[in-house]
């Protein structure tokens, strides 16, 4: 066979697998090396933690599981929904003595101990004298 057939046949065989790679390419999609696994999302936290955020640098009151309540301004929060309170009081309530509070500071609470979270109006809270309010304490809620 004379060279320039050699030639034309090879310069014939690297079009055609250029070809070929570049229709393969253009054709798949990119898909990378490594996944990273996908956590696991539950959406009613992310939805919780979205309803927090309003809370931040406002005071709020909360009511805990074994039936304290807590007013502070809330801080901050995680996406455990823990809580971070600053200036913190807990408000014991009692039917002999009024409402007693007690300050606590800087006070972190658990998330999963939070029954219940509110913005309170700060004009009418000062405005309430806590002496003269007689409630029975909450009790805690059982399971």
């Amino acid at each position: 066979m004379p060279s320039g057939q050699c030639d034309e046949r090879r310069a014939s065989r690297t079009r055609t697998q250029a070809a070929r790679s570049s229709a393969q390419t253009r054709l798949r999609p990119h898909r990378p090396s490594h996944r990273l696994p996908t956590p696991a999302v539950d959406v009613s936290s992310w939805a919780a933690m979205a309803g927090l955020q309003s809370y931040v640098d406002h005071r709020v009151l909360l009511i805990l599981q074994d039936g304290r309540a807590i007013v502070g301004v809330m801080a901050g929060y995680d996406q455990k929904s823990n809580v971070v309170l600053s200036d913190s009081k807990e408000r014991v309530y009692s039917m002999d003595e009024g409402v007693e509070e007690i300050p606590l500071g800087l006070y972190l609470v658990k998330g999963d101990q939070i029954v219940l979270i509110g913005e309170l109006d700060e004009a009418t809270d000062k405005a309430v004298d806590l002496s003269t309010i007689r409630a029975e304490p909450l009790p805690p809620i059982r399971y």
